[in-house]
């Protein structure tokens, strides 16, 4: 049986504001395969045939920081498909 790759090029976007997320991490769970987001949200990532039914988890961490403050705060996001 031939084996084939399944190209997948995409952008991750915020679901409320629409806007691209950059350097979001793309990978496919529990396996040595990702990628991640240019500064537009776009990544591209080919995944063999015998991971193609794999779930893909998107994640991102964004850091806040106060100018005028000493303290910087972290949101991580999660996604899975």
């Amino acid at each position: 049986m031939a084996s084939t790759n399944a190209g997948h090029s995409r952008a991750v976007l915020s679901e409320s504001t629409r806007e691209p997320i950059i350097y979001a991490s793309v990978g496919v769970i529990n396996r040595s395969l990702g990628t991640v987001a240019d500064t537009l949200g776009n990544f591209s990532l080919t995944i063999p045939a015998e991971f193609i039914n794999d779930s893909i988890r998107i994640s991102s961490i964004l850091a806040m920081i106060n100018p005028n403050s000493t303290m910087a705060y972290l949101s991580i996001n999660s996604y899975k498909k």
